[in-house]
Order: structure tokens, then sequence, then C-alpha cells
């Protein structure tokens, strides 16, 4: 008789485990599944509005989540652009905006201006002293980076 009543406590222990261990198995599962993703690179878009460069209308919002192809390419494009100086812009009215933020780590890693000349496109950021650095996209970017901005002259 404690034969048979070991073997059954031993029976009931690993059911127990075993019960727990899928419990806390789809628990997790479940978890992760309804648990939203925060992108990791995030682009936004926008242009001013009524001249004020306090408000900013953002009508493009892309995620690495979305299109990391998007994300990827315009990243490039910025980091791959040429340094320029002396650049005929009225920095009070930019074209557009653009700001690559990293929304998993809650920080913003590109803030940056725009306008679309006649050359091309400039972008203006501000380095750590506040003044404004320009570079300049190649012609063969233009197309694509005024196509993605919803650029209309």
């Amino acid at each position: 008789m404690m034969k048979v009543w070991g073997n059954m406590k031993k029976a009931i222990i690993l059911f127990s485990l075993v019960m727990i261990l899928i419990t806390s198995f789809t628990t997790v599962f479940i978890y992760k599944k309804v648990q939203k993703t925060i992108p990791s690179r995030q682009i936004q878009i926008g242009h001013m509005i009524s001249n004020n460069m306090d408000q900013i209308e953002f009508e493009k919002v892309i995620t690495d989540e979305e299109n990391q192809n998007a994300v990827d390419y315009l990243e490039g494009i910025f980091w791959g652009s040429n340094r320029t100086t002396n650049q005929n812009v009225d920095l009070n009215h930019p074209d557009a905006f653009l700001f690559i933020n990293s929304p998993r780590q809650g920080t913003r890693i590109l803030n940056s201006m725009i306008w679309f000349t006649d050359h091309g496109v400039v972008i203006g950021v501000y380095n750590g002293d506040n003044k404004m650095e320009f570079r300049k996209l190649e012609l063969s970017e233009v197309e694509y980076f005024k196509k993605i901005n919803s650029y209309q002259k």
C-alpha cells in the first residue's frame, strides 16, 4: 500500500510540475503576442503650419516595422550626403522637416530642416554649437526623396 501511495505521490508531483511549466509557457507566449512592439527607428516628415516653426504637421511617419527599406534608404541618403557650406536658403521657412527617432530608446537621433532648390535638396542640421550645418543630396537621390516626402512645388 505504501508503495502505491509513493508512486501516486510522485505522479501527482510530476503532473503538477508539468502543468506549472505549460501554464508558464502559455502565459509568456500570450503576453508576447498581445504586447505591442516598439519600433527601433521612426522617420517623421512634416511641414510648418501657418509659417510657425513651433507647429509642425507630420504628414508622413515611417517606422522600420512598417517599411524597413524606406527607413534604411532615407537614413542612408542622409548619412551619405555631402556636407556643403553657404547655402542660400531661408532658415525661417524650410520646405519640410525630417526627424529620425528611436522610439525604443526614447530619443531623437536627427532634427533637420529641408529645402527643395533648383539644384537638389538641401538638409540643414543644428550641430552641438547651435550652428546650422548643411548637407546636399545627390541628384540621383532627389526624386526618391521628393516621392517619399510627397513633395509638390
